[in-house]
């Protein structure tokens, strides 16, 4: 996962992004960003509702912010890559 989905949420932006296993434990669906499913089967009634329902909208974009600024900073990363190597050692 690049650092493009963690930059969206820290720009005050909502993050919305195909549905994967691999944000489990980083980001709650509809709570920090909004997921749709790889088919796209959902795409266009999820982007159509977030676009009608702005308060909706910023409240996710909100949470995402407060999410990314208190656990994926690159201070955060240095931290957990230091207590690993720590714990190694």
């Amino acid at each position: 996962m690049g650092a493009r989905f963690y930059e969206t949420m820290a720009s005050h932006s909502l993050l919305f992004c195909n549905r994967s296993p691999v944000y489990e434990g980083l980001f709650e669906e509809d709570t920090h960003c909004v997921m749709f499913e790889d088919d796209l089967s959902d795409f266009d009634d999820k982007l159509f509702w977030y676009l009608k329902h702005h308060d909706e909208r910023e409240a996710i974009v909100k949470r995402g912010y407060q999410h990314v600024c208190e656990n994926h900073t690159w201070n955060k990363r240095v931290e957990q890559f230091t207590k690993t190597v720590e714990e190694i050692l």
